[in-house]
Formats: structure tokens, C-alpha cells, sequence
């Protein structure tokens, strides 16, 4: 296998792990051997082999805490995060001979055990995550980032107090991390708390006006509670800040359409789908907003589009069917009208629809 790259900070400390004493002679000399040759391995960033040798070493000496050291290094090289927390844990029970070593290694523990919850979390196993990140705590006390990781890992099991209580923390370590104050307002807004959701997200964006999550937080509070101006007012600040925010022009061609500007709409939602094609909303509200000036061939380009990337779009198929409608093509019409009457929310006017297209079709006859 090829040498693995490491970043500096880690390669630094491997180099660290190169110079730990060889002579102890107290030692079986199978585990000095072996625990010699891994630290060769490791100068050539030989990880894996590195690994074989070290993991003998302490097969030889359980109590060989400079090998556990060694080994726990070259499994976070190695992104084996489980492993390196075994051997930092034997590590701190046996003692190592580097006094850097022995100083930093709580810290250095804290730190695998938050990326062992990272991993976790990655993999959905949010309760195996929260316990890393508990651990992580009780090596370095009042880390931030850490409440932050516990309080996304209750939100995704959606525990949501455990998750707000994470995030108040958070905040209350660091007034300006703009992510705790963001997810803090998601939990109000889902919770339809809007004025203090509101107030978390105006606050990310003091603390971060680069953070476009926080501005569209706000826009979607506003939408929420019928502020369509203030939300096409803060969507605007935000696509000026940031030009390439796809969910920015997506939000704002909403607010707009929903104001009954649908000429005003078109351009915006062309962005979002220019940049980020694979939205299937994008699709449909440009649809929605083209059947709004009248394009009614367009419009279907655009909701067919949406239905290819979302199956059962429902609110597209309506807009389908009125398009078809409009430009005399009733078979399609049906088609679609038919299609989206089986969600609850649109049955109603689908069977509307299609009562007056049987009806128009009759007095033809």
C-alpha cells in the first residue's frame, strides 16, 4: 500500500512518537524489537505495517505504553478511531516516557474521541456518537463544538429538548457560533416558536453574515408568518453577500411567486436551477411561476423536469394538469389531474378539474 499523506499537525506528531526512547532494557526484548522496527515503518509513512509491529510490541509487553502511544497515532493516520482510543486509554494507564506526550495526551485523547463521534454520526449511529462525544468532555470540559455535535446528534433521534439544551451550551461557551444559533432556530421554527426562531436566526447572522443557512432561516420565518416582503428584503441582502446561493434564489423566486410577481419570479428560480439542477422544487416552482405568466409549454418542461427527480411530485402534477388544461389538451390534462388526486391535499380540486373537463368534453358532443 502507498504511503498515506498526513497533515502537517499529525505528521509533527508522529514525529513526536519517532523519538520516544528505544532503551529500556526492562522490557522483553521481542517487544523493544518490534516496537523499533514499527517506528522505521512510521518514518517511511508506512501506516498499515507501521501498525502490524506496534500492535506485536504490546502483544509482547501489555505494559509498553510508549508502543500503545505509537499504535494509537497510527490508527488516527489510519482513521481506525476505535482502536486509537484503545491504545491512548492503555497509554494513560501505563505511562509514557515523552513528557510532551504525557502533557498533551489528554487533549489528544478528547480529540479522537470527538472524531470517533464524528465517524459515528457519519454512520447514523447517533447514541454511539453522543457517548463519544460525553467522553470527549470529560477529557477537555467546556468544548463548544462538542455540545454542538451532542445537540445534532439528539436533534437526528429527534430529541428535541436533550438537542436545545446541547445548543444553549454551546452558545453559552461561545456567543458567536453561528451554527448553535442557527439550529437553535430550526427547533423553534419547527416547534412554530417564530419570534424566538426568528431571534436565533438574526443572531447566527450577526455572529456570521456570511452564513447563508442563517439568512434563509430568517427568510423561511418570514415566509412562515406571511412577511413575503421582508423575506424577499432578506433574500436579497443574502444573494448580494453570496451570488452562488442556489436555496437563496430558490426561497426568493417562492417569496415572489407567492406575491403574485410571477414575471419577477422567473429569473431567480432559473438560477436555482442553473445552479443546482438536481432540486426537483427548483424545478416546480419555476414551473409554478412560468404558468403564472402564461408560458404554459414551458411550465411543463419545467414540472416534468421536477416529476423525474421526485417521485409522486403532486403539487406539479396539479400544475401539469392546469397547463394542459389551458393550451386544449384534455387527455394529458386528465392524465395528470388523475395522478394528483390521490394526495388528500389536492384531491378536491383535481376532481373539480376533472369534472369540468368531462363536462366541456360533453357539451362538445
Amino acid at each position: 500500500m502507498p504511503p498515506r499523506h498526513l497533515p502537517p499537525r499529525l505528521s509533527a506528531c508522529l514525529i513526536l512518537v519517532a523519538g520516544l526512547a528505544l532503551a529500556q532494557p526492562e522490557r522483553p526484548s521481542e517487544a523493544i524489537t518490534r516496537y523499533g522496527a514499527g517506528l522505521q515503518m512510521l518514518r517511511a509513512r508506512d501506516m498499515r505495517n507501521a501498525a502490524i509491529e506496534f500492535e506485536e510490541a504490546v502483544k509482547a509487553d501489555s505494559t509498553y505504553g510508549d508502543a500503545h502511544y505509537a499504535l494509537g497515532k497510527v490508527n488516527i493516520a489510519l482513521e481506525e478511531y476505535d482502536k486509537a482510543i484503545a491504545s491512548y486509554e492503555a497509554a494513560r494507564r501505563h505511562g509514557v516516557t515523552s513528557e510532551k506526550a504525557r502533557r498533551t495526551l489528554d487533549a489528544q485523547l478528547a480529540e479522537i474521541y470527538y472524531k470517533s463521534a464524528l465517524k459515528a454520526r457519519g454512520l447514523r449511529r447517533y447514541r454511539d456518537a453522543i457517548a463519544a462525544f460525553e467522553k470527549s468532555l470529560e477529557l477537555k470540559p467546556g468544548s463548544p463544538k462538542t455540545y454542538y455535535g451532542i445537540g445534532l446528534s439528539y436533534n437526528s433521534l429527534r430529541e428535541t429538548a436533550q438537542a436545545r439544551k446541547a445548543f444553549q451550551k454551546a452558545i453559552a461557551l461561545d456567543g458567536g457560533f453561528a451554527q448553535a444559533f442557527d439550529a437553535l432556530g430550526d427547533i423553534h421554527r419547527q416547534q412554530r416558536e417564530y419570534e424566538q426562531a426568528a431571534e436565533m436566526y438574526s443572531r447566527a447572522v450577526a455572529a456570521d453574515a456570511g452564513f447563508m443557512e442563517a439568512h434563509a432561516g430568517l427568510a423561511r420565518v418570514q415566509m412562515d408568518t406571511d412577511d413575503l416582503e421582508g423575506a424577499v428584503a432578506t433574500l436579497g441582502a443574502a444573494l448580494e453577500a453570496d451570488p452562488e446561493f442556489a436555496y437563496g434564489y430558490l426561497l426568493m423566486g417562492t417569496a415572489l411567486t407567492h406575491l403574485g410577481r410571477h414575471s419577477d419570479a422567473v429569473a431567480p428560480l432559473r438560477r436555482a436551477v442553473d445552479l443546482d439542477a438536481s432540486v426537483a422544487e427548483a424545478h416546480f416552482r419555476l414551473g409554478e411561476a412560468l404558468y403564472g405568466t402564461g408560458q404554459y409549454r414551458p411550465a411543463i418542461e419545467a414540472c416534468q423536469q421536477a416529476t423525474r427527480k421526485k417521485r409522486n411530485y403532486h403539487a406539479a402534477q396539479v400544475v401539469l394538469g392546469d397547463a394542459y388544461t389551458k393550451l386544449g389538451q384534455t387527455d394529458d390534462a386528465r392524465t395528470w389531474f388523475t395522478k394528483a388526486r390521490t394526495d388528500s391535499r389536492f384531491r378536491d380540486y383535481c376532481d373539480h378539474q376533472l369534472e369540468e373537463l368531462d363536462r366541456q368534453q360533453s357539451q362538445v358532443q
